[in-house]
């Protein structure tokens, strides 16, 4: 289970022990969105400031970080990204 907390942080938790498995950092506004690829091992997320990052979830560690919009989606195929906001804007990462 992944939440992201009103310290900026996203948490990933095992549920069947209740333990936390990792916490990402990085965030100085707060997340807005996440987004589980696919896969299950990468993690888009995006913040107030419209930064995007993706994150490895095996390892905790950031693989890219651009700028996007609050609302996060991966496509089926796991190949695209889309960030959405309140203003009616799409963006296709």
């Amino acid at each position: 289970m992944i939440i992201w907390s009103r310290d900026n942080t996203i948490k990933i938790w095992n549920l069947q022990t209740g333990e936390l498995i990792r916490t990402l950092t990085g965030y100085l506004t707060a997340i807005l969105s996440v987004a589980i690829h696919p896969d299950g091992k990468t993690l888009a997320s995006s913040s107030k400031d419209e930064i995007i990052r993706l994150w490895n979830l095996q390892t905790g560690g950031i693989l890219e970080t651009f700028s996007g919009l609050s609302l996060l989606a991966f496509s089926a195929d796991g190949k695209t990204l889309v960030s959405g906001g309140k203003n009616g804007r799409i963006k296709i990462c």
